[in-house]
């Protein structure tokens, strides 16, 4: 049985070398990384990605070249990935706040689906 490959060594180091989403793609159905009755298998690869964010840094480019890991010359590459990134998620916490906050107040009892279904109606 053929060694099992993780996609962080076919993420290469420096943005220069950058691998594009589809040649990792590519690179992910050769060593049947993705699963044979994947219907999305540019979706899989990136959970695939994201997977690997939780233990490396890999970098998807601004300018959509593709994927790298980043090495010191890559600072700016990286801050700007790192912002990017943060932004998206305080948007993301902000577009559930309400929901969150409503989900609190009716595990507390605070307000209840009847109180809800009263404004509605």
């Amino acid at each position: 049985m053929a060694e099992k490959i993780e996609i962080i060594t076919l993420i290469p180091y420096g943005k220069q070398n950058a691998i594009s989403r589809q040649s990792l793609t590519a690179l992910c159905l050769g060593y049947s990384m993705i699963p044979d009755d994947v219907t999305d298998p540019d979706r899989y690869m990136r959970k695939l990605v994201n997977e690997a964010r939780r233990t490396h840094a890999i970098v998807s480019t601004q300018d959509g070249q593709g994927y790298f890991q980043p090495l010191t010359s890559d600072e700016s590459e990286l801050a700007a990935y790192v912002n990017r990134e943060t932004g998206r998620a305080i948007k993301i916490f902000q577009s559930i706040k309400y929901a969150s906050a409503l989900l609190d107040d009716m595990r507390h009892e605070r307000l209840t689906p009847e109180d809800i279904d009263t404004v509605v109606s």
